[in-house]
């Protein structure tokens, strides 16, 4: 993933870059639907929470998500949830709201 910014409009543009091991061409779109299409649920599901995680963090947002832990292992919904929790990364005070079918999860929070 990378951005592009225009300095007259201050338009920022999402250029995504998806290259498959051994292949020979990168898929290149501005529009994620076209690479999700070429990703499972869960890898897709991650980049777009990943990237909504980083501005809310960024900008000491609240973050609701529904179902978690849906397309994702353990490690990756504990890392979401510890993103929040550790004061060292979360130096606004954003907060993420969720629910879950997992009450292990519960175990990691104070």
């Amino acid at each position: 993933i990378e951005s592009e910014t225009d300095d007259a409009n201050h338009i920022k543009k999402i250029i995504y870059h998806l290259k498959f091991k051994n292949a020979k061409e990168e898929i290149t779109a501005t529009v994620f639907d076209v690479i999700q299409h070429y990703l499972s649920s869960g890898t897709a599901k991650s980049i777009t929470l990943y990237g909504r995680v980083m501005i809310a963090l960024k900008t000491g947002g609240i973050m609701f998500v529904d179902e978690l832990e849906n397309h994702f292992n353990h490690a990756i919904v504990r890392s979401f949830i510890e993103d929040f929790s550790d004061s060292k990364i979360n130096t606004n005070r954003a907060m993420l709201i969720f629910s879950t079918h997992y009450s292990e999860l519960l175990n990691d929070l104070d």
